[in-house]
């Protein structure tokens, strides 16, 4: 399934692609693929408060950083270098950081080496996405959204340490910016997901929930702008959906898709049959992983949302389910 939140085109949006969605929600995946098909300049994760990017100064505090018009001009000088691709050299690292300063020098190198190429950026960031809307308005962006089945989704976080994580959200209770617009709606689930007691099933359930509502808020006003694809599809029909996002995008394909998604197939193999990451396993693994009761719970939380994308008429009836946020806000 791959839906467009109105029939308008989004190539007319000339700023970087923003590829995001909730975790473990095939941005990465997908992020490697348009890279490889489409000839991009890779970022990953710009938003991330612990990595950031190298050759930008300012971070952001926490994960999930929620920008307005309101909140954001602390980090515009920044986020406009990251869109012109022009990192920063800070010599003074040749007497502090050595190590840092090698790995600058290389990052504007290669930025350089883009913008001489024509390559546009593309920012993949599942932590951006609670400031999806802001950064297509800004940045005139096109969006690509992730999402995914939300037991899968529940799953994966267990495994990757989410089973003792608070998901990263409960710092929204301090953020006063996102607590203006959405704390009368979400301030219960922030103080369950962060609470405890509250079961980890439960938690990442609310996390997904909270997220994706989030999301298509901030973004239905910048529908034609947005290209929505479903993970699950990504695995089935992985060469038919890259074309299509490419093409919905407005991206030229430099490198055959079939070719692109081979490779890619072969080191996610590999990482199988090395115990690592295997995609096709984490798509169906909440069926093994999940009792009955604990999949009856996530269902009760993210439903009718999650119908939006899994519901029994999703696939026919996907353009009028993406209109959710008006029809039920």
């Amino acid at each position: 399934m791959l839906a467009r939140f109105s029939e308008s085109s989004c190539s007319s949006a000339r700023g970087p692609v923003l590829l995001t969605g909730a975790p473990y929600s095939g941005t990465t995946w997908m992020g490697h693929q348009l890279r490889d098909a489409c000839g991009l300049s890779y970022f990953q994760e710009p938003w991330n408060p612990q990595s950031g990017l190298v050759g930008y100064d300012r971070r952001f505090r926490a994960h999930h950083a929620y920008l307005t018009d309101h909140n954001a001009i602390e980090h515009l000088p920044e986020l406009r270098r990251l869109a012109a691709m022009r990192p920063r050299i800070r010599w003074r690292n040749l007497l502090l950081d050595r190590a840092m300063l090698a790995r600058e020098i290389r990052e504007h190198r290669q930025r350089r080496a883009d913008r001489q190429a024509g390559r546009r950026p593309l920012w993949k960031d599942p932590i951006a996405l609670l400031s999806s809307g802001w950064i297509a308005r800004t940045f005139d962006s096109p969006v690509l959204l992730m999402v995914r089945n939300p037991l899968s989704f529940v799953t994966s976080n267990l495994g990757r340490g989410g089973a003792s994580s608070r998901s990263g959200l409960s710092w929204l209770l301090d953020d006063q910016e996102f607590m203006r617009v959405y704390g009368e709606e979400f301030r219960s689930d922030l103080h369950r997901i962060d609470l405890a007691s509250t079961s980890p099933v439960e938690r990442w359930a609310l996390a997904w929930r909270l997220l994706m509502s989030v999301a298509l808020r901030e973004l239905s006003p910048v529908q034609p702008q947005v290209v929505i694809a479903r993970y699950e599809d990504c695995l089935e029909r992985p060469v038919e959906l890259l074309a299509r996002v490419a093409d919905l995008l407005g991206l030229p394909v430099v490198v055959d898709p079939a070719a692109v998604v081979s490779l890619h197939r072969d080191l996610h193999a590999h990482g199988a049959a090395s115990g690592r990451f295997d995609p096709v396993r984490e798509s169906t693994r909440w069926d093994e992983l999940l009792s009955s009761r604990e999949q009856s719970l996530v269902r009760s939380i993210v439903e009718p949302l999650s119908s939006i994308w899994y519901g029994e008429r999703a696939s026919r009836a996907i353009d009028a389910a993406l209109a959710w946020p008006s029809r039920v806000a």
